[in-house]
């Protein structure tokens, strides 16, 4: 898919390497200066590893789908098949479990184009709706999730370490 210059592909195997840098560099700038730097560099230890990441990448259940600006990768979308908490309906839910795009690439469509891509992919595989959960202080991903007629349906509690936080979960029909 390409609009205004990008291109979204899915990821293969021999991306883990680009997901692993722009994943943690792009959570760091998302979230280093509201929580424990501590919880903050074990959390992108863990789930930015490689073998992580790869892990992922085999996984039936899993896909990414990358944003490219020229050769560039700028942006990303992880999409799980996996058990939706009771608030979300639909008889087969997907889960946008992660959607980060360069500091520098806000505002320049790539989130749009990303989106875009995510909701073809999971309609193409016979889902029925699209949920995720956002942190209720991230106001700006809030904001983008809404204008894609994402709605609040529920809250789920998530550990950062010593910190929980709540979680606003919201889904779409697909």
């Amino acid at each position: 898919m390409a609009q205004a210059g990008l291109h979204v592909r899915r990821a293969r195997l021999d991306d883990a390497e680009a997901i692993q840098d722009l994943g943690s560099r792009t959570f760091r700038a998302a979230y280093g200066l509201q929580v424990n730097p501590d919880d903050l560099e074990a959390y992108v230890a863990d789930t930015y590893s490689i073998p992580a990441i790869e892990t992922e990448l085999r996984d039936n259940k899993v896909t990414y789908l990358l944003a490219h600006r020229d050769e560039e990768t700028i942006g990303y979308m992880m999409i799980r098949n996996q058990k939706a908490p009771g608030c979300v309906t639909g008889e087969k839910p997907a889960q946008l479990s992660r959607i980060y795009v360069e500091p520098e690439a806000i505002g320049t469509g790539c989130g749009a184009a990303l989106m875009m891509a995510g909701l073809q992919e999971v309609a193409s595989a016979g889902f029925d709706a699209f949920w995720l959960s956002v942190w209720e202080r991230n106001a700006r991903a809030i904001s983008f999730y809404e204008k894609w007629d994402f709605v609040q349906v529920g809250n789920a509690d998530f550990a950062f370490g010593d910190d929980v936080q709540n979680d606003f979960i919201m889904a779409r029909a697909i």
